[in-house]
């Protein structure tokens, strides 16, 4: 019997821009236009200077608002920026949230009322550089979850088994009785089953040419499933 529900966060329950983008929009709105070749190469330096940098720090330290500006100076010195760069990338990175999320999908407000409302325990779980705490301030819809865990909370990332599993034990249900829904077949779908959890697929645009799992149009079908 299926007690509870484990969501994905970006682009599941909150559309995700794609980084270059993101640049390109911040950058535009304090008066600097870039192509879409230098977002992309400045992207590149950002998640370079990341890895080389911060990714063997402790869980949970690997992500600061103090760690963004240095990856967008990063990526600004990459393009070509030079005078007041400093003072640009903390500009940047003060934006960057804002322009990176653009808000719930249609469907999750009212399916996510429609489960509290049938007494199911609800969670996210999700592969992000943010901790569980940073996450749950970024959500509007926090008052759903009795549990908001990310990676570094975790110490581990999709499709790694003992990901999902230190979620089903923190939520305080079996894996077996949970769904885990998500938007990525090789992460979410083929983590959560190998985990003993029953993965479900959004695909609000079909995007995989084979499934072998559940798959959903939108979250609003997430009740109507549990009831069949």
């Amino acid at each position: 019997m299926i007690c509870g529900i484990l969501f994905d966060y970006g682009n599941t329950l909150v559309r995700i821009k794609n980084e270059q983008a993101v640049l390109k929009e911040v950058l535009a709105e304090l008066g600097h236009e870039i192509d879409d070749s230098d977002a992309f190469k400045g992207m590149g330096a950002f998640k370079e200077y990341w890895h080389k940098n911060y990714e063997g720090f402790r869980r949970g330290q690997r992500w600061t608002e103090e760690i963004r500006v240095r990856c967008v100076e990063a990526a600004l010195s990459t393009i070509g920026f030079g005078w007041g760069m400093d003072r640009l990338a903390s500009d940047v990175a003060g934006r960057w949230a804002s322009h990176e999320r653009e808000g719930l999908y249609d469907d999750v407000h009212p399916a996510l009322e429609m489960l509290n409302a049938m007494r199911l325990r609800l969670g996210v779980l999700s592969q992000n550089r943010m901790t569980g705490s940073q996450l749950k301030d970024d959500l509007a819809i926090s008052r759903y979850f009795t549990v908001v865990l990310t990676s570094e909370d975790i110490e581990c990332d999709k499709p790694d088994t003992r990901f999902f599993s230190i979620g089903s034990k923190m939520i305080g249900l079996e894996n077996s009785e949970l769904l885990y829904v998500g938007n990525r077949y090789h992460e979410d779908v083929v983590g959560a089953r190998n985990a003993g959890i029953t993965p479900v697929l959004v695909e609000r645009r079909p995007r995989h040419k084979t499934r072998d799992c559940i798959s959903v149009a939108s979250l609003l079908s997430l009740p109507s499933l549990l009831k069949e």
